[in-house]
């Protein structure tokens, strides 16, 4: 045999091997590619299941903030009246008008006289839109954005030689004008009992 001849029968061995179908045709001729119906309507189930999920979180977290935000505004506005109560009635000299229990009808306003010889009234009010507040004389101690839903103001140990005259403040906020999600409803009460160091 001659070099780079090959016999005929055995190339033609060789080129069948080589060339022959990994699948038969007659095998795969009936079947089409693509999914089942089924396996469509799991997709979308599956899909549809990941969405409603990321929507109640995405507004779950969008209705959290705004509770906060309103839970802040109201603890805040119920700090500052309450500070400022405490430091206008521990600098005043005496009590003029107080009610002597938290049940007394006359327990919505306190009448101090401060150091420079001037009335000083802390009040339960209500404005036009029916909103209560609390005032000192004329200035507001609560914004409009918060209700006060409850406020008394009611003093101990008046007229008492041996210790100071307490006057005691209690009110609750809540947020004005909120009729929509209880949920995103927030109230605080509060309460102090300052006694005047003038004594």
């Amino acid at each position: 045999m001659k070099k780079g001849n090959f016999p005929a029968t055995r190339f033609a061995a060789t080129q069948n091997l080589l060339f022959q179908p990994i699948c038969e045709p007659e095998a795969t001729a009936g079947r089409q590619f693509g999914y089942t119906l089924l396996e469509l309507v799991v997709a979308v189930g599956i899909l549809g299941a990941l969405a409603v999920a990321a929507t109640s979180l995405f507004f779950s977290a969008i209705r959290g903030g705004g509770k906060v935000d309103v839970t802040t505004e109201v603890k805040q506005n119920g700090q500052f009246a309450l500070s400022r109560i405490e430091q206008l009635t521990r600098n005043s000299l005496t009590v003029e008008a107080c009610a002597i229990n938290q049940v007394d009808p006359e327990a919505v306003s306190v009448t101090l006289t401060a150091r420079d010889r001037t009335q000083l009234t802390f009040s339960c009010e209500v404005d036009a839109e029916g909103n209560g507040y609390i005032a000192s004389n004329t200035e507001r101690l609560t914004s409009d954005r918060v209700n006060v839903t409850y406020c008394a103001f009611w003093c101990e140990g008046v007229g008492d030689s041996f210790r100071p005259p307490l006057v005691k403040a209690a009110f609750t906020l809540s947020q004005a004008g909120r009729t929509g999600d209880v949920t995103e409803a927030a109230t605080a009460q509060f309460s102090t009992s300052v006694g005047l160091r003038s004594f």
